[in-house]
């Protein structure tokens, strides 16, 4: 293997490294045990971390979604109860009048 490729994946191995160290030195703090399995799982596994940050954010976001839809269609169910009230009651005090008045 060539100089230059053997480099490059040296670079592209340390880049993985490092960014597995940053996520770990950003959410535990940069005190680093060699045998700590956790850590491990930092440096190695971090773009599993990543996948389960992205899904929960956007889980937590359709969650939310979801409510604000129920609660829409809740408010307009109201609205629209309230509406035909409004119109039987409009509607038989017009009857109770036409038939008063005759």
């Amino acid at each position: 293997m060539p100089l230059y490729l053997t480099l490059a994946l040296l670079f592209r191995v340390a880049c993985y490294l490092g960014v597995g160290a940053l996520f770990y030195v950003l959410l535990i703090g940069n005190n680093f045990d060699w045998g700590s399995m956790i850590m491990w799982s930092f440096l190695l596994a971090w773009p599993v971390m990543i996948m389960f940050a992205i899904v929960g954010a956007v889980g937590v976001i359709g969650i939310v979604g979801v409510l604000i839809f129920v609660v829409v269609v809740m408010a307009l169910s109201y609205r629209d109860k309230i509406r035909a009230r409004r119109r039987r009651r409009n509607h038989l005090k017009i009857r109770e009048s036409w038939v008063s008045k005759s």
